[in-house]
């Protein structure tokens, strides 16, 4: 394990693609820039036996020393590999609690157990709410896509294009499409009670990605007024709506179902061969009364693959320091952003 070379920074993006996992958004040098402006700050590895890139995000934590998170990574394949990787990050980062990792891994009795004895221990909490997500796979032409969809996706479908629901999408957006994007966002995160973000944040990471040409952002219009939207991020052969939107006026039309249906046929036309449609409820917890039921049944309706990871393991560094972390600083640094900064320390 080393630090990434000037020519391995300079094409970060396309070492991430060639991991064992295909790449994710959160190891790109997008999400790096955008992390950077909000308290992070990230270094880039590679490992010489796997050519495995590695991208760690690093937070001080007051008096003990600093956090080390892997967000949806190391793109590794084994348990095995992932401890080797992390061992001989260590002392790559000086004066880390914790090497936090996230591989997006299929959950099993049989994984958790590889992880224990790799040395992990499974977090407190998952950092990231997209440790189960719904998946399509963009194999053969949009007609086959859609023959995969469920019946109410389709009648769905049919009702957004009856009532001439129009879709505009682009890769360079202008302020006033980012700032229609942000107000769906924010009234969608009002309707379903999620944590408000502070203003400019989720913009800040839009303009990461399409300046790295990494970003699409759509929006639905009904009679002229934006009524749904969605800003994706894709990185090699994969896609994922990474926020989104819709507006309480007008529900009827359907919008977000010919949002969604444009968005994976521009993506098809681009070579993506798979959208993750992020978060929903693990399948053990899919009941009606789940608060992410509505966007289980939502996302189902498109054929998506439910797709459960193993989420966020802890590598303790410090024993104590890491003790300390765990009990108490990880808690009151979560709970002191969410009420001052409104936003999640992570």
């Amino acid at each position: 394990m080393r630090p990434a070379s000037e020519e391995e920074l300079r094409k970060w993006d396309d070492l991430i693609t060639q991991n064992g996992d295909g790449g994710n958004m959160l190891q790109s040098g997008p999400w790096a820039i955008f992390k950077q402006q909000w308290g992070w700050m990230e270094r880039k590895f590679v490992d010489e036996k796997t050519a495995t890139a590695v991208q760690v995000l690093l937070r001080k934590v007051p008096f003990a020393g600093t956090v080390a998170y892997i967000p949806k990574g190391p793109g590794c394949t084994s348990p095995s590999e992932l401890g080797r990787i992390v061992h001989e990050l260590v002392p790559l980062l000086p004066r880390s609690i914790v090497v936090q990792v996230e591989p997006e891994w299929n959950t099993s009795e049989g994984m958790k157990e590889a992880l224990m004895a790799a040395g992990f221990i499974k977090s407190a909490f998952d950092v990231q709410l997209t440790h189960s997500t719904m998946v399509v796979e963009l194999a053969g032409t949009m007609d086959d896509i859609r023959s995969r969809y469920r019946p109410k996706g389709r009648y769905n479908l049919g009702v957004a294009r009856r009532h001439g629901v129009r879709i505009v999408l682009t890769d360079t957006p202008t302020s006033g499409e980012m700032d229609a994007l942000d107000e769906l966002v924010d009234i969608t995160n009002d309707r379903a009670q999620y944590t408000v973000r502070p203003r400019g944040y989720l913009e800040s990471s839009w303009k990461a990605f399409v300046a790295a040409g990494e970003g699409v952002l759509a929006l639905a219009y009904y009679e002229e007024e934006p009524v749904a939207g969605a800003f994706v991020s894709v990185l090699g052969r994969k896609a994922w709506y990474k926020d989104g939107g819709s507006s309480r006026n007008h529900r009827e039309v359907m919008a977000p179902y010919l949002l969604h249906d444009s968005i994976m046929e521009h993506l098809l036309q681009h070579g993506v061969a798979s959208y993750d449609l992020g978060s929903v409820p693990t399948p053990d917890e899919v009941h009606e009364k789940h608060p992410l039921y509505g966007l289980y049944r939502f996302k189902k309706a498109f054929g998506a693959r439910h797709d459960t990871y193993v989420g966020t393991w802890d590598f303790p560094v410090d024993g104590m320091r890491y003790a300390l972390w765990r009990r108490a600083c990880q808690k009151i640094l979560s709970r002191l952003s969410v009420s001052l900064q409104h936003r999640s320390w992570y």
